[in-house]
């Protein structure tokens, strides 16, 4: 939502967060539709996703975004199966890649109390959840009917779900990056708010947008745009030593890759 705000103050540039536009951390226009849904429809049937991206990501009210600005765009989490789609259909297209290390996505993927407002992961089992939160969950990743752990997925509580979560959209999204020939920024989230400035300066130089960073970019970038706090999060006490054993088995190649497992 950060890089939303400021990539949308830039000049001649619309850049929206799940398809709407984004006032700090309030929803305006509904520019393109969700993909809540098609999220989880396109994993499961591989063969639909250009089908269900031209659909909703209709090419013509793209052109006609691109044709009034300079610049246009859309961070989203749904995008993780539509890699291969969007590099068909807009293969001049920049894409970021954002990533964060397992156990920290994991402990901040959803809130464990109260109404979550940007739900990314599978809350606890005995959360009361929101009509928002129940329509997500039906979008959301989880193992298909030929995966070795669909028979177990039940089994696990949320947060096993949502290291595999991490897992297998991490590896989808990469194993789709190797295909393409777009331009692709590779950016880890603990990299990134290391040093916000300095690496929102390489992201909007990756882009291309020219000339100085404004005020009100300067500003935002100061900001604390859609963190949790700590009665939301996750305790990190809850992570166990079998949680631990469970992210090595089943994340430890995807995490080898994005440089989290290497001495």
């Amino acid at each position: 939502m950060l890089l939303a705000n400021a990539f949308n103050a830039e000049e001649s540039s619309l850049v929206l967060h799940e398809g709407k536009v984004r006032k700090f951390e309030n929803s305006h226009e509904q520019y393109l539709p969700f993909l809540t849904l098609q999220n989880r429809q396109a994993y499961e049937n591989p063969s639909r996703s250009d089908e269900l991206f031209s659909e909703f990501r209709n090419k013509k009210i793209i052109e006609q975004a691109k044709a009034d600005y300079n610049f246009f765009g859309d961070i989203a989490y749904n995008y993780s199966p539509f890699v291969r789609s969007i590099s068909k259909f807009f293969p001049e297209a920049k894409l970021v890649f954002l990533y964060r290390d397992c156990k920290e996505f994991v402990l901040s993927s959803a809130s464990v109390r109260g109404d979550d407002r940007a739900p990314v992961g599978w809350p606890p089992l005995e959360k009361p959840l929101t009509r928002i939160e129940k329509f997500i969950s039906l979008g959301r990743l989880q193992p298909k009917k030929d995966s070795e752990y669909f028979h177990i997925w039940d089994k696990w509580d949320h947060l096993e779900k949502n290291i595999w979560l991490w897992n297998e959209t991490n590896s989808l999204i990469l194993e789709q990056l190797k295909e393409i020939k777009n331009d692709v920024f590779y950016l880890s989230y603990e990299e990134f708010i290391k040093d916000i400035p300095e690496n929102y300066k390489k992201l909007r130089e990756f882009i291309g947008y020219k000339g100085k960073i404004n005020s009100k970019i300067q500003s935002l970038l100061e900001k604390k745009i859609n963190r949790r706090n700590h009665s939301e999060r996750e305790k990190v006490s809850s992570w166990s030593d079998r949680h631990e054993s469970f992210m090595q088995k089943t994340c430890s190649r995807t995490r080898f890759v994005l440089g989290y497992n290497r001495k």
